[in-house]
């Protein structure tokens, strides 16, 4: 006995894939909303010496096949503030709130 399979064709919506991704209420509204959180967390806690670093912390987005944003410290010291007291990995942390507490209890045992 043979299956047969009838595959019809599929319409895909764009203008409502776009307002879901572009939207007020969708993807790029939630990043937005999540990395403004976490920027103000990091501007928060970071260390001030010359204020450098806290004045070089914005937020950049980036799109290729998917869209990001990312919490960034431009100055070159940046990475060497990041090493010694994990400004943007605390923030980043604290935004998630207890998914990061529970991801942080898997990690450690």
């Amino acid at each position: 006995m043979k299956t047969t399979f009838r595959v019809g064709r599929v319409k895909v919506n764009r203008a409502f894939i776009r307002e879901a991704l572009d939207g007020e209420h969708g993807v790029d509204a939630s990043l937005d909303e999540n990395a403004e959180k976490v920027l103000e967390k990091a501007r928060a806690i970071a260390p001030v010496d010359t204020h450098a670093y806290v004045d070089s912390l914005h937020i950049e987005e980036h799109r290729t096949d998917r869209t990001t944003r990312r919490v960034i410290a431009d100055v070159p010291h940046g990475q060497l503030v990041e090493f010694y007291n994990g400004t943007l990995t605390k923030a980043l942390g604290a935004s998630a709130g207890k998914r990061g507490k529970k991801r942080k209890k898997l990690v450690q045992g």
